[in-house]
């Protein structure tokens, strides 16, 4: 149960190496799914950046492309290295941080117009 609605959520288990990630994504690109979610959350973060690349490169500018960090990521880490994800134009960044922080989690908190 790796893929619905055209996503492949096997194209980069955060253990798999590089040839592995590269050749499920070359196979979801053959099987026409048009979306697809790599798992990153590294101590290295440049190994993040890399297979994100990596992917981007083989399935191109058309494909849909999430990461999940699995929270794993400091505030100050996650906006340096979403800014460095940006040339790969990923469609979502999903639970960078740890979800509960005090000014996110207070009731009192003006809800978000952007």
């Amino acid at each position: 149960m790796g893929e619905s609605a055209g996503l492949s959520r096997l194209c980069g288990w955060f253990t798999y190496r590089d040839d592995k990630v590269r050749d499920n994504a070359r196979r979801a690109l053959d099987a026409g799914l048009r979306a697809m979610k790599l798992k990153v959350g590294s101590e290295d973060s440049r190994r993040d950046i890399r297979r994100a690349a990596l992917v981007r490169d083989i399935v191109g500018s058309d494909i849909k492309l999430m990461v999940d960090c699995h929270q794993q990521w400091t505030l100050p880490k996650a906006l340096r290295v979403c800014l460095e994800l940006m040339p790969m134009s990923l469609y979502w960044v999903e639970e960078p941080t740890l979800n509960v922080t005090p000014h996110v989690a207070s009731p009192n908190r003006a809800p978000n117009r952007a």
